[in-house]
């Protein structure tokens, strides 16, 4: 009977057996997938938490409420040791906790072309930029059109050179390493096994809700995509970190000019210079860059999971939705009407 031909049901054991195979690999990938995304969802509130603790800590119970909301160098001091201790601590256990094998999961070295990554820096930077100035007509879009105006959150200006300094190190140096560290070192690279382009979103999307504020968020974003692109490429936190710093940096002078009374024509006019120079610059370099038959290929998910099933998988789970909903939640306190 076992060499009969004729099958009435159109039984196949071997393709029964294959489909169950797969099934079970699924399975098995969308845990892994929820898994990490879980560690990830306890890394943004382990943040919270830190921060939250860190600033009781440091500002509230020592009687320094006054000092924090009036005093540059005394807030940009705190904001400094806060962002260390707190983002980079929290993602460092759990990019540790996703990946025990690896020792050092952060690519310190030279990238691997540095005519690429010096390609790359000037694209980058531009790409910050025009995620910037998107941001900016959408507020003003929304303001016309729904009376919604976003703010950010307040901070002592400097008034002296050195307070000056340690204001750029606290929103340009500091977060250039820090973040690039946490977001692209740590969630991206727990996520590339699930292909390139999904790890840059993901990643992207959580370097986005971690700014906390509407001005910020849809800017991160864009920057976070251009950024992640550039890890990648790259195969180097380096360059990342330098357009970064770079778009940081600029930012923070022009709040530094402002501060310390310079004319706003002049700030205006010298920004415009800037800006209009660094997307020419940057266009420029990403064509060369485009043209270059050695450029990297981004990889391609190997898993057996749908973008569907693997975003549920990543956005779906306790944690995540927890610190989504908190994040969410102080983000709309900056949206005034």
């Amino acid at each position: 009977m076992s060499n009969y031909p004729y099958n009435p049901y159109s039984y196949n054991p071997q393709q029964y057996q294959q489909q169950y195979v797969e099934m079970q690999k699924k399975a098995s990938q969308k845990r892994e997938l929820r898994r990490r995304s879980t560690l990830i969802g306890c890394g943004i509130i382990i943040y919270v938490v830190l921060c939250v603790a860190l600033i009781v800590l440091t500002v509230r119970l020592s009687g320094n409420s006054e000092l924090y909301d009036t005093n540059a160098l005394f807030s940009n001091c705190v904001q400094i040791f806060v962002s260390i201790i707190a983002l980079l601590g929290a993602f460092f256990i759990v990019r540790r906790v996703i990946d025990k094998k690896h020792v050092s999961f952060i690519p310190f070295g030279a990238p691997a072309n540095k005519k690429h990554a010096l390609l790359l820096i000037p694209f980058g930077v531009a790409a910050c930029l025009a995620g910037s100035i998107a941001t900016g007509y959408m507020d003003q879009f929304l303001q016309k059109a729904f009376d919604v105006v976003f703010t950010e959150p307040e901070f002592a200006e400097p008034t002296t050179p050195f307070e000056a300094v340690i204001f750029l190190i606290s929103t340009a140096l500091v977060p250039a390493f820090v973040e690039e560290i946490t977001l692209r070192a740590g969630v991206l690279q727990a996520m590339r096994k699930y292909g390139d382009w999904f790890a840059i979103i993901t990643s992207s999307f959580i370097f986005a809700v971690l700014h906390g504020n509407m001005i910020q968020t849809p800017f991160a974003f864009i920057a976070g995509i251009a950024l992640g692109y550039v890890f990648i490429a790259t195969g180097s936190i380096w360059p990342g970190i330098a357009i970064h710093f770079i778009n940081n940096f600029v930012s923070s002078l022009v709040t530094v000019a402002y501060a310390f009374g310079l004319d706003d024509k002049i700030i205006g006019s010298v920004f415009d210079i800037y800006a209009m120079s660094i997307c020419i610059i940057g266009l420029v370099c990403f064509l060369v860059y485009f043209f270059d038959k050695k450029r990297p290929v981004l990889q391609k998910d190997t898993s057996l999971l749908s973008l569907p099933q693997k975003t549920g998988a990543f956005l779906i789970n306790v944690p995540m939705i927890v610190s989504l909903i908190y994040v969410f939640y102080a983000t709309a306190g900056t949206i005034e009407r």
